[in-house]
């Protein structure tokens, strides 16, 4: 149910082989970093991609999330949220792009 809850925003995550960690790209000019600091108020947290990756910035549009420590319920409210944000955040370019036409 993660994918559904966020797979509007044009976020991609995909099911993993294995572990407990889910990958998510978020949409073209999102910044995981900038993300996690506006998600930690509203009680998500995760991890901003650029952590594990070798040329820090190429992380940057990505975010790793844990499900293994997490309610099923905590989970799917998370998700709610980030899905939200993903949202609003998309608005807020979108509308930057219309103003500088």
């Amino acid at each position: 149910y993660m994918e559904e809850i966020i797979n509007d925003t044009g976020a991609v995550c995909r099911k993993p082989m294995g572990g407990v960690y889910l990958w998510v790209k978020l949409p073209p000019g999102m910044n995981g970093k900038t993300l996690l600091s506006e998600m930690q108020q509203k009680g998500v947290t995760f991890i901003p991609g650029y952590v594990f990756h070798p040329e820090k910035h190429k992380g940057n549009g990505y975010i790793r999330l844990n499900y293994s420590y997490p309610t099923e319920e905590q989970i799917r409210e998370g998700m709610v949220k980030l899905g939200e944000k993903i949202r609003q955040t998309l608005l807020k370019i979108q509308n930057k792009i219309s103003y500088y036409k």
